[in-house]
């Protein structure tokens, strides 16, 4: 089994980000059992192979996706994830450069700040390193830790939608000028 670096090694207050490697595959099988994750996860992998089998595909770095473990320290164990996914359209003279961003982390890590702390570095990276221009995230309306988490760190809803048959809003973050 080998451990490739999936994204770029993000350091920010206390809270690494760094890529995912093919061992944090156990730990992302462990953390999909409970209740908040059962409940808002989606495409949650049913068994460690599948686990392993996200993992790899999510290590071949794209230019259109990116994933992320929360750790505490380099090397640590993974306490969650953050993925961003990129998009771009509209004509040459007036394109749109925009991401996806999802998150989650362990029940046993929640409560420390590292989601918020782990954000703020990709969102960070994601404006000044990739250039763009605003990052979504959707959540369901019923989800209110993540809504506030989001809320604090800036984004605004913009629609309303649904999420696997539930009520979902997305949010955005526009880049500061």
């Amino acid at each position: 089994m080998t451990d490739m670096s999936a994204g770029p090694l993000l350091i920010a207050d206390g809270v690494v980000v760094d890529g995912l490697r093919e061992s944090d595959a156990a730990a992302i099988f462990e953390a999909q059992d409970d209740e908040i994750r059962l409940r808002f996860g989606t495409g949650s992998p049913s068994t460690l192979s599948q686990a392993l089998e996200w993992t790899v595909n999510a290590i071949e770095e794209r230019d259109e996706f990116r994933a992320w473990a929360i750790r505490e320290r380099e090397g640590g164990p993974l306490l969650g994830k953050v993925t961003l996914r990129c998009t771009e359209f509209g004509p040459p003279d007036a394109r749109q450069r925009g991401a996806y961003i999802e998150f989650w982390v362990a029940a046993a890590a929640r409560g420390r700040g590292l989601a918020v702390k782990a954000l703020r570095a990709v969102l960070e990276w994601a404006f000044d390193e990739l250039g763009r221009d605003w990052i979504n995230a959707q959540v369901e309306c019923d989800n209110n830790p993540s809504q506030r988490l989001l809320s604090r760190l800036g984004f605004r809803v913009v629609d309303e939608t649904t999420f696997h048959e539930r009520p979902a809003v997305i949010v955005r973050l526009h880049r500061s000028k």
